[in-house]
């Protein structure tokens, strides 16, 4: 679990990424990077979690923590080829530990073979009782250079990140982070995929991506704190926020990336109806998987509540495997 971690400290200075204290060498079978308060190197250690530290400005280090598979690189022969690199966002007021344990992430990207990198929020500056970290998902939000700083440090960290299989997911406000990943860094991400998202009104809609990007996006009908057909949720840590209805805001993905504008509904099972538009650029897609059983959860996982009609985790990572980034 997350109590077992190595240490690594990335910085970055003026778009230069700099290991800190020592360097990273490409090897064919293990990876080498300096340790955190260490003066001599160690292997990482794969099957296990990573802290990462990314230092944006003077005062501010973000930090993230990166699950490497247990097959990656030192326990095959040969290597394996590039692996898919999986962004995970936590819900407000989530903890990394708790959103891992929430999704099963880890033991899907086992076996799988692909990375999971979860970002950590900063604190709520609006809550000064408690620390609540949260994601800001407005226009200009700064969250965005922090996940393009991160996606790149991990990229030079020597763990054979395939660069055009960059995907992103989250929950609630992490869903709402997500939303704002496929505006902001269509350049980076190849599909997006949020459950439960929680994306404000109007700053949702201030979206230009540059390049198309595959979208599903999984929902239930009687969510009470992000109102599946919009409006002021009353929900604490949501209460106050206006949202979009959710089939408006996947109309307008698949307007941007240029699908058909009727969409082909059918039925997934008998608690969730699929909403999908088809042809779009590159041959993306647009989903929307509309659930008539499921609060504000995490569908699949063991919450007390949670719709089982559909595992979440294990039908995002289908989704996303279907999909590759050509910019």
């Amino acid at each position: 679990m997350l109590n077992k971690r190595n240490n690594i400290v990335f910085l970055i200075f003026i778009g230069t990424l700099l290991v800190a204290c020592g360097k990273t060498a490409n090897h064919a079978s293990t990876s080498w990077v300096e340790q955190k308060y260490q003066v001599s190197s160690e292997p990482i250690q794969f099957g296990k979690h990573v802290d990462i530290f990314i230092s944006e400005g003077v005062s501010v280090t973000r930090h993230a923590v990166l699950y490497i598979p247990n097959g990656m690189l030192n326990t095959r022969t040969p290597p394996p080829p590039m692996l898919p690199l999986v962004l995970a966002f936590h819900a407000y007021g989530e903890s990394i530990s708790n959103f891992e344990t929430l999704t099963g992430f880890d033991a899907l990207a086992n076996t799988e073979d692909f990375i999971v990198a979860y970002p950590e929020g900063l604190p709520d500056p609006k809550i000064t009782t408690k620390t609540l970290p949260h994601w800001d998902t407005e226009p200009g939000s700064m969250d965005v250079k922090f996940i393009r700083d991160l996606v790149t440090a991990i990229e030079g960290g020597g763990y054979n990140v395939d660069p055009t299989r960059i995907y992103a997911t989250g929950f609630s406000n992490g869903g709402g982070m997500v939303n704002r990943v496929g505006c902001d860094l269509s350049g980076i991400v190849a599909a997006i995929a949020p459950v439960e998202g929680g994306y404000g009104e109007p700053d949702w809609a201030i979206c230009n991506p540059v390049f198309p990007v595959a979208v599903m996006a999984i929902h239930g009908i009687p969510d009470s704190t992000v109102p599946y057909y919009g409006g002021v949720s009353k929900k604490d840590g949501a209460a106050g926020i206006d949202f979009p209805d959710i089939p408006d805001w996947a109309a307008a993905w698949a307007l941007r990336d240029s699908c058909n504008r009727v969409p082909i509904v059918s039925t997934y099972n008998s608690d969730i109806i699929t909403t999908e538009y088809p042809n779009c650029h590159w041959s993306y897609s647009v989903i929307l998987y509309s659930i008539d059983n499921n609060d504000h959860y995490w569908p699949g996982s063991s919450t007390l509540g949670a719709s089982q009609a559909i595992n979440a985790t294990a039908e995002i990572w289908n989704f996303f495997s279907k999909w590759q980034s050509l910019a």
